[in-house]
């Protein structure tokens, strides 16, 4: 029965690589949330936007109401530099556990190509021996024998 040697080995690479394909997976969730407050934020800036646009559109403006609409939309701007500068870290959080993952992948294959060429080794000499065994056999069986 053929058995690789290093099967613990490979087992334990292949454990690497689920840790990395989770890190992944939690660095793009948290890539979408990022991505989902910086919409509502958009979407909050806009609403102050376009709030101040129909007091200053109105025949009297409410200088209290529109300084505090673009106060409003300024702080909403600054969110969105801060998001903005966040997602480009977790962009890189990305790159860098893409690139983890790749490495473990390629840890895990090289193993797996080393025990199928053993095992189609192992197959091999298993064959070889099968046959040596029925040459002998039949040889022995067939030593006195002129005719055969």
């Amino acid at each position: 029965m053929f058995k690789f040697r290093l099967t613990s080995v490979l087992k334990y690479r292949e454990h690497i690589r689920e840790q990395r394909r989770a890190m992944l997976a939690a660095v793009l969730a948290e890539l979408a949330q990022l991505d989902a407050r910086r919409e509502a934020t958009e979407t909050r800036r806009t609403l102050q936007l376009d709030e101040l646009r129909d007091i200053v559109a109105a025949g009297t403006v409410d200088i209290d109401a529109a300084a505090a609409r673009r106060f409003h939309s300024s702080l909403l701007t600054y969110d969105l530099l801060k998001l903005a500068h966040e997602r480009r870290l977790i962009e890189q959080q990305v790159a860098a556990v893409r690139a983890a993952l790749v490495t473990a992948d390629q840890a895990v294959k090289a193993l797996e190509k080393l025990a199928d060429r053993q095992r189609a080794e192992w197959d091999a000499r298993q064959i070889q021996k099968a046959d040596r065994e029925r040459e002998e056999s039949w040889q022995a069986a067939h030593m006195g024998d002129p005719w055969s």
